[in-house]
Parts: C-alpha cells; sequence; structure tokens
C-alpha cells in the first residue's frame, strides 16, 4: 500500500485525494490540531470531537511507538507481525490532498491490528477546519467512505497467514447513519463488525457507485 486514490467532496464538489501510511512527522502535525480550537476559533461539535481525537491518538500512537509496536510503512507493520504474530501493532492511515493546507493532513484513522488479526478502528477525524460549515470553501465531506476504501485495501494487502478477516469499530451518534448506508446494523446499534468481504463490497460500491471519477481504481 504506497498510496490509495480517493475522492472528496469540498464545498460540495468533488476533489481528488490520496490514503497512506502515517509516520512520526505526521503526528506532530496531527498533535497540532487542537490548536485551532484553543486559537479561539468557534468549530461545530464535529471541529471539537475531531481535536480530541487527534489528542488522544497521539498519545496511542507514542505509546506504542515507544513498545516497539507502531508500523510507518508496509513493511514495518509485516516485519512487527512475523516478529511477534501476537502483538497489538498501532497503524495510522493519513488523508492528504493538494489543495488543502500545505503541510497539513485532512484526515487520519487510527488503527490497531489486535493479536486475533482484527483490524480495529479505534479513531477517525478529519481537519478540525474541515468540519467547519462557513466558510463553505474549507467544509469537506465524505471522509468517511474514502476511509472505509483505504482500510479495505490495507487488509487485501496484508499477507497470509495474518491478513486480516475483520475490522471493527465504534459509531458515534454523528457517524452512525453513515456506516448504516453500508452495513447492516449490529446490536448495540454503536459497534460495527464487519468481514473483509463485506468491506471488500463497500469499497466497490463506493468507488463504482458513488465517486464521480469511475476511472479511478485502488492501487
Amino acid at each position: 500500500m504506497s498510496v490509495v486514490p480517493v475522492q472528496l467532496k469540498r464545498a460540495g464538489h468533488w476533489q481528488p485525494a490520496v490514503i497512506r501510511f502515517g509516520t512520526e512527522t505526521d503526528v506532530v502535525r496531527i498533535s497540532k490540531w487542537p490548536d485551532f480550537l484553543a486559537a479561539g476559533a468557534i468549530g461545530t461539535g464535529t471541529a471539537k470531537e475531531s481535536a480530541d481525537y487527534a489528542k488522544d491518538s497521539v498519545e496511542r500512537w507514542r505509546k506504542h511507538l515507544s513498545r516497539g509496536r507502531a508500523a510507518g510503512t508496509p513493511k514495518e507493520y509485516g516485519d512487527l507481525i512475523k516478529a511477534n504474530p501476537k502483538d497489538d501493532v498501532a497503524i495510522l492511515l493519513v488523508i492528504e490532498a493538494d489543495w488543502w493546507a500545505p503541510g497539513d493532513l485532512l484526515g487520519f484513522a487510527y488503527l490497531r491490528r489486535t493479536w486475533a488479526d482484527s483490524i480495529y478502528m479505534e479513531f477517525l477525524a478529519k481537519h478540525p477546519l474541515a468540519a467547519y460549515k462557513e466558510p463553505p470553501d474549507l467544509n469537506v465531506t465524505r471522509v468517511t467512505e474514502a476511509m472505509l476504501v483505504g482500510i479495505s485495501s490495507l487488509m487485501d494487502q496484508i499477507e497470509a497467514p495474518h491478513r486480516p478477516t475483520w475490522a471493527w469499530w465504534e459509531a458515534t451518534a454523528g457517524s452512525a447513519a453513515a456506516y448504516g448506508e453500508f452495513f447492516a446494523p449490529t446490536t448495540p446499534c454503536d459497534l460495527v463488525i464487519v468481514s473483509a468481504k463485506e468491506l471488500s463490497n463497500c469499497r466497490n460500491r463506493i468507488i463504482h457507485e458513488i465517486w464521480p471519477d469511475k476511472d479511478l481504481r485502488v492501487s
């Protein structure tokens, strides 16, 4: 997984972006997200949530990194699993785009590969400024769909015997409806558990039925 091309909406218009593995440099960028709120900007609840998720993800990533359990590249991920097949491994997937703020990220997902070869998405967030309704040229949507494509691509490219067969995460009150468009509800309704096959089907639906660029293919 070098980069995965995705599509997002900015001010109602589709724009290209990419998803890739995150590194410590990206963690530093994410650590500054709360500053956009601390500086006095008044954002939506989603913007505050993004800042909180950024802080928590940075803390967890660095904790895993200090223990040698964080992967910044696909090779690092494979090497860690081969060395310790039952270890949890932290993964950061980030979204970046040329049309977004230079030197900053548009979104991220903090993932954890569990000892059972599942992918657990602990946090998914877009930049606090991208969550604002005003000015409209900053508002970015469809980040959840893009990240589902990225996670599915990651799972597909992990070599056997440790290729993940399940992914799971908690849906918030604000994100439950978005996930409900693609996956059957579970009990309790705040928990989403999907097989790799279901996630792959979701990815194909997003690429071929929702994104306007029908020639886009995940690499």
